[in-house]
């Protein structure tokens, strides 16, 4: 009698090597057209939870009654998988579901153009933004993305942006490239490191800008967005004298304080910038 031979074991797996941006198993964001042409962001396959979607009304001016309008019209439609609704501004909502397939119907529906909705997936939802620093100015945007490798499945590379410092040269303003690059990741959280031509370089987080408005002096939106009314960057009231030089005291927010609101350590400024971290 023959003996039975038993099958050769199944190969060892290989060891888990950096992952090229364009070999990365995980999915861009996707990208379609709407209804009136523009650009529309989708969760992809790979991309994790929450689920945010944002809901703006186009009329700008109505204020918080619109608010309450974008969550009545949602309400009525009875859709599934809501799981909280937020309020994102004077004119916007945040729409939490608890799935992507539900997520994704919500913003290619229909209904929304007819009641006077934007509705859109923030790109923030579906990518984060890090730091690399030390990368030699004479190396391309183009060239560092196509060296650049990551050892985190479901990351790819979306974009590499060198950054620029603005510098004053005989009164005029200049914008000077440095050695640091700007990487957008698709993927909520950044690796803590890449590998440019197999070198490695640490990843930082990317702290944005403070926006102040130099007109209402509130944060979140420049001075030509804004909608509210002229104040003192000193007393922080409206009134007739633009220049703060006739104020003598200083209020932030209807609060005494020792500096102008624009002051680069005002507490609030302080504040707004760890909230961005």
């Amino acid at each position: 009698m023959e003996e039975e031979v038993p099958p050769d074991p199944p190969p060892p797996p290989d060891p888990p090597n950096k992952i090229n941006q364009h070999e990365c198993q995980s999915q861009p964001p996707i990208i379609q057209k709407s209804l009136k042409g523009k650009k529309q962001i989708l969760f992809s396959e790979t991309d994790i939870g929450p689920y945010e979607v944002f809901v703006q009304g186009q009329d700008k001016n109505i204020g918080d009654y619109h608010v309450l309008s974008i969550a009545k019209s949602i309400s009525v439609l009875k859709i599934k998988d809501i799981t909280k609704i937020s309020r994102k501004g004077k004119n916007r909502i945040g729409v939490l579901f608890a799935t992507r397939k539900a997520a994704n119907d919500f913003v290619v529906r229909k209904d929304w153009e007819a009641l006077g909705y934007d509705v859109f997936i923030p790109f923030h939802q579906i990518s984060c933004r890090g730091i690399v620093r030390g990368v030699n100015k004479r190396f391309t945007e183009e060239e560092i993305k196509e060296a650049s490798e990551t050892n985190l499945a479901l990351c790819k590379i979306l974009s590499v942006k060198r950054m620029n410092r603005r510098v004053q040269v005989d009164s005029k303003v200049e914008f000077v490239s440095t050695g640091t690059i700007s990487i957008t990741f698709s993927r909520k959280t950044i690796p803590k490191e890449i590998s440019i031509y197999q070198l490695p370089m640490r990843v930082t987080p990317f702290i944005s800008t403070v926006l102040q408005c130099g007109n209402c002096l509130l944060y979140g939106h420049s001075t030509n967005q804004s909608r509210g009314k002229k104040k003192c960057a000193r007393c922080g009231t409206s009134h007739e004298d633009s220049s703060s030089n006739t104020c003598t005291k200083y209020y932030i927010f209807s609060k005494s304080s020792d500096h102008e609101s624009s002051s680069r350590n005002c507490r609030e400024r302080v504040r707004q910038k760890i909230l961005r971290i």
